[in-house]
Order: structure tokens, then sequence, then C-alpha cells
């Protein structure tokens, strides 16, 4: 993990108290926390303080910790928990009770720091000093006006406003049950606070309750018709739900509304992201923000319109709008990978993340998920692997709901994951969303691929030519749902005979043919009975122009293990060159029913059919088949070929130009 320096003008938080390490945790945990805190790594510190938290959930030492470190790298939600519980412990302490009203304000929730802060002014008479109470009054005039945008006043008011950021915060930390009470009281007391409506739709779809949370954004749009924050609300949760042509009348109704909101931008940004309004994304950019906005929400809203600038082709721009984001908070990880994907070559470029899988699925699944892949990993028996994944799908039904949103949006980790489950299940809805992935933009070309390969294994009825995006131009290709395997199936040898085979097939890629012969002749006297390393030596024979050898050698091959993938293809391919297409065909035909390849034993079928497609002036076909070896193995020798094609559709246009019929010119007449 990289090194995480603190951003500009962040401080500590609180000390780190040298009390003694509960037994809960390991002591070289918390000498690692401590050498990463005194290397300013403290991303690295926060990650395993969120562990140990898990470890000891109230140990002081920990939660100090933890609240400095998370307010360090700007994971401010995680430092009001941090600092909430520990006021919890102890209530009078006055350095924790200044971090909880800090936390507070930097999650945005000015009446909960302003009683805090009048709390500290009225307990610790030594504070209470002209600049504290300048301090405190800006933060009221805030509050008042809050309060005076929903026609509410101050004093007799302020339990409203504090009731709302309450249920934000419980919401923000996970509390469902706490948040939804909060919630429920206040929309009990407060019939016509359009926010405790908008608070009740976020507790419904972090429980999963999406029909009760689109409700309750509605009823939160009666009280104020267009106000952002609802709208948003709705814009997303429809989209989520596979539903978008219902959310796009929200999207005219938000872009045109003139109603303030906290965070106006932010939701407007997120929302459209969701939607996948590009163009719109970027025009809320170029709004004029809030005074009161975080230098976190406008690197957030940064990386929002990098994103949509980067789907409409301005990568210039998105490239400027994440380093902008970047200098605003340099701790987030997001904006690096997303600048390091800029510099790939295309083909190879995910495409932008936009958001992480976190931010869609609610904790219990995303443990449910992470305990499913475990679950996997440890016992890898296809039956077993189904039903641990079908199960799953069962119970979480959203995994399947937001895929085609999540495999448009998450990074390359995450998508390979779905498309685990999507092969492992072979559920129809997975299945759907991983076919609109891989003919899709988004993705490098190999991911794309294997995208495609679960389809048409899955799915027989979608074989034939399709348009892929290959190195950033969509060409129609013909994929024959092969499944790509991680592992080869070796051939048994000995250690040395293996170790001379591997330097030989090196040599062989490298085009040093006598080298290569040499090597694999030594190997043979180990090994005389291997036909890899026979079909090797034949390879490297071919390459000094010595056909008949070869031939001979590969018919020898055939001959005794007709079954050797290999060997049938480098035969076809020597029988195709020397224009026997009939033979060819017959060796490879048998090769084309199998669904499950490794990558070096599809380039060696391609290989085969490339040169059957030249032989038969399919030049269309050899450029289809050298575009799928570059998806499996970009840089094979293999590739060469193309040179071969640039040439051979040279001399076909010159061809056809010298047999067009000439025209005469016609004399002008008189």
């Amino acid at each position: 993990m990289s090194k995480h320096k603190r951003s500009p003008g962040a401080r500590p938080i609180l000390g780190v108290a040298q009390s003694r390490v509960r037994s809960a945790i390991p002591p070289a945990m918390f000498a690692a926390v401590m050498k990463s805190m005194e290397n300013e790594a403290y991303y690295e510190a926060y990650v395993m303080l969120l562990e140990m938290e898990q470890l000891a959930p109230h140990d002081e030492m920990v939660l100090e910790m933890l609240a400095e470190t998370a307010s360090s790298v700007m994971e401010y939600a995680v430092a009001e928990r941090a600092a909430l519980k520990l006021h919890r412990l102890k209530p009078r302490d006055r350095e924790i009770l200044i971090t909880l009203a800090m936390a507070h304000a930097a999650n945005g929730r000015p009446a909960l720091a302003l009683r805090a802060f009048e709390e500290i002014a009225e307990r610790f008479p030594e504070l209470n000093t002209p600049k504290s109470r300048s301090e405190i009054d800006m933060v009221r005039k805030f509050v008042i006006e809050m309060l005076d945008e929903f026609g509410l006043r101050y004093p007799e008011n302020l339990d409203i406003l504090l009731l709302h950021e309450e249920s934000q915060m419980l919401l923000a930390q996970g509390d469902y049950p706490a948040a939804r009470r909060a919630a429920q009281t206040l929309r009990a007391r407060y019939p016509n606070f359009s926010p405790a409506a908008n608070n009740m739709a976020l507790v419904f779809a972090c429980e999963g309750e999406y029909e009760k949370a689109i409700a309750a954004a509605k009823e939160a749009l009666e009280i104020e018709p267009n106000g952002i924050h609802a709208l948003a609300n709705l814009i997303t949760f429809h989209c989520l739900q596979g539903r978008r042509a219902e959310a796009a009348p929200y999207v005219e109704r938000m872009k045109n509304s003139k109603a303030p909101a906290a965070t106006r931008r932010l939701k407007m940004a997120e929302a459209l992201s969701v939607y996948g309004d590009y163009n719109g994304v970027l025009s809320v950019q170029k709004q004029e923000p809030n005074m009161d906005e975080s230098p976190w929400t406008t690197a957030t809203v940064l990386h929002y319109a990098a994103c949509a600038a980067y789907h409409v082709d301005r990568r210039t721009t998105a490239r400027r709008f994440w380093r902008q984001a970047q200098a605003l908070a340099p701790d987030i990880s997001l904006y690096e990978a997303n600048l390091e994907d800029l510099d790939l070559l295309p083909g190879e470029r995910h495409g932008p993340i936009v958001f992480h899988l976190y931010q869609f699925l609610r904790p219990p699944t995303m443990a449910a998920l992470v305990k499913a892949t475990e679950e996997d990993d440890e016992d890898p028996i296809p039956e077993r692997q189904q039903s641990i994944y079908r199960k799953l799908l069962r119970q979480f039904p959203e995994i399947t709901m937001f895929a085609p949103i999540i495999l448009a949006n998450c990074d390359e980790d995450t998508i390979g994951l779905f498309l685990t489950i999507a092969h492992h299940t072979g559920d129809s809805g997975l299945i759907g969303a991983v076919k609109d992935f891989a003919l899709s933009k988004r993705g490098s070309d190999a991911l794309r691929m294997e995208a495609l390969s679960i389809v048409r294994e899955m799915d027989p009825s979608s074989a034939g030519p399709v348009k892929f995006w290959v190195r950033g131009e969509q060409k129609e290709i013909e994929h024959f749902g092969y499944e790509i395997r991680d592992e080869p199936t070796p051939e048994r040898l000995p250690s040395n005979a293996q170790k001379l085979l591997e330097q030989g097939t090196v040599v062989l890629r490298e085009g040093r043919m006598e080298e290569a012969e040499q090597t694999l002749r030594r190997a043979m006297t180990l090994a005389p009975e291997s036909y890899s390393i026979r079909n090797n030596l034949a390879s490297a024979m071919m390459g000094q122009g010595r056909s008949a050898e070869a031939r001979e050698m590969l018919e020898e091959i055939f001959r005794l293990a007709p079954d050797y993938f290999f060997g049938r293809c480098n035969l076809a391919a020597m029988y195709a060159r020397e224009g026997d297409i009939v033979r060819a065909h017959d060796l490879i035909q048998p090769l084309l029913t199998q669904r499950k390849l490794h990558i070096t034993e599809l380039v060696a079928l391609c290989g085969a059919q490339v040169e059957i497609a030249f032989q038969e002036d399919d030049l269309p076909g050899a450029e289809k088949l050298l575009d799928m070896v570059e998806q499996v193995s970009p840089g094979n020798p293999m590739l060469r070929h193309r040179e071969r094609l640039a040439h051979k559709t040279l001399l076909t246009s010159v061809e056809q130009l010298i047999s067009k019929p000439k025209r005469t010119r016609r004399k002008k007449q008189d």
C-alpha cells in the first residue's frame, strides 16, 4: 500500500494516548500502526485501525487513533463515529468533546457542532475566549441561515435541525435501526419538514426497501416540489432498480431547479453520474459552489466531472479535473488510479472508476459477498461454487439488480468478481448485464473478451459475429465462445528437460531459430517421447525453411498422439500453407467444438485458422482472428502476420485496379 501523507491544513485531532494494549489486539498490529503513523502513512494506519476497532470496539486508545487518522485521510464519518463512541465512554473529557465538535463540523452538521461548542464554552471557562466566541457565532449564523431556508426560526426550531443531523449521522455510521427511529421521530413531529422525508427515503434505501424509499422521496417532493435532494434520490433509486426511463422526468426537473440545497452540486453530480448524463455532470461542475462547500465536496464534484469528461472523449479535461481533485484531497487513491489508467494504451485502459462497490451495496450485502468469495476459495468444486453464489443471489437480489450500474462504474476487480458470479450461476439478469459490458467501450479488451466468453458459454444462442471494441475501435469479430482457462495442462517432463523446453520456447519466440533447435534437441535427448518438445522443434525447423523435415515430424506426432492439441494446429497450419485446405480443415474441425481453452491453445488454433483464411483469400476473417489473438495475448509473435495481411490486402487492391475495365473518354460534341 502506498504511503499517504496528511492532507494540507489537517492536524491531529487527538494525541495518541499511551495506554495499555488490549489483549484482543495483536501487539504486532499495534506496532505496525504506530510505525505507519510515525512515517505519516496515515491511510495504512487508518485501514489497520478499522480492523482493530472490530477486535476491540470500546478501546479508548484505538478510538483516539482512529479519530485522528480518519480525519487525516478525510474519512470524516468514521472520525465522527469514533469521537462519538469516545464521548459516550468519557463524557467529561474536554479534548474528546472538542474532537466531537470538530468532527460534527467536518461532516457538515452545524447544529450538532454548535451544541457541542456551546457545551465546551459553558463547561470549560478557560476555553471561553473572544476568539472561540467569535467562532461559535459564525457556526450559529450558519445554523440560522439553514433554518431560514425552511421557514424556521432560531432558537425555538433548533431541535428540528438537531434531529435531522442526528438521523443523517446514524445513517452514515450504518446504524440503520437508530437512524430509522430518529427519522420517524422527526417525521412525526414535523411532517412538513422535507429533509425528514428525505432521511426516511435514504433509510429505506439502505435497508433495501426501494419501493418505500421512492414513496418517501415523492413525499419530500410534495412538500418541496423542486427539492434537489428528493429529485436526486428519485433518480438514483430508479436507476439502481433498472428503471432508467422512469428517472428521466426527474433529471429534467433537477436540472431546471433553482432551489437552494446543502451540497447541491455534489447531489446533482452524483445522481447524473448514476443516470449516465455526462454532459449534465459537466454543466453541474461549472455551477458556482455554495459558500460553505468543503474541499472534499469540491474534489468529489471534480472527480465526477473528470469521469464524465472521459466518457465524452475529453481526456485532457479529465486529467486536469483529477489533478485538481488530488490537490484538494491528496489521500483519495481513486484519483491517482484513474490518472494512471489514462496513461495506458487503447485496449488496455479500464475506463474511469466512478464509484466504489460499497457505495451501492449495503454492509450486510458486502459482508455476505466477502464470505461467499472466501468459501469459494476454500472449496473450488464447481458444484459447490454454484451453490454458494446462487444462495447469495437469492438472499441479496440487489446484486443482480445493481449489476448494470456496477459493471459500468466500478473497478476491474469488482467486475471480475461479478463475471465469476455470472459464470457460476448463469443468472439471466447477470448474464444480460455482462453482455452489455462485453459490447461496451468500458474495460480492457481482455476483460471484455472474458465477459463475452462467459455470455457465449452460458447462452449458446448468442453465437455469431458481434461488434466489439478492439484497441479503441469498434470492429465486427467472430467469437467462438471459448472459456479461457487460467492454467494450461502441461506435459509431465523431467525437471531438466522442462527447463530446456522453456528456454528453447523463449528463444523460438524471439526468432533465433538455430539456437532454439539446438536447445530443443538437447531437451529431446532427455525426453525423447515428448510431443511438446518435438512440436516446438518442428517450428524451429520450419523457421529455417526446412519444411519437409518439419512436416515429417508433425505427421509423426499426429500419428502417435492424434489428440495432441498443438500438434494438430501446427500440422493444419502447414497443410494450409501448402494449399491442402481440405486436410487443414479436417484437422482443426474437432478442436472447434471445445469450449475451454488455455490462452496458448486459443492462439495456436487461431494461428491455424489464419493460415487457412490467407489461402482462402478471407482477409477480413484473418484480421478478426488476429484481433482475437491481440486481445488475449498482446505482443504475441503471431501478430507479425499483420504485415503479411497488409501486403496481401494491397496486392488484392492493385489486382482489382488493374483488372478494372478502362473507361473511354467521349469526344466533346461540337
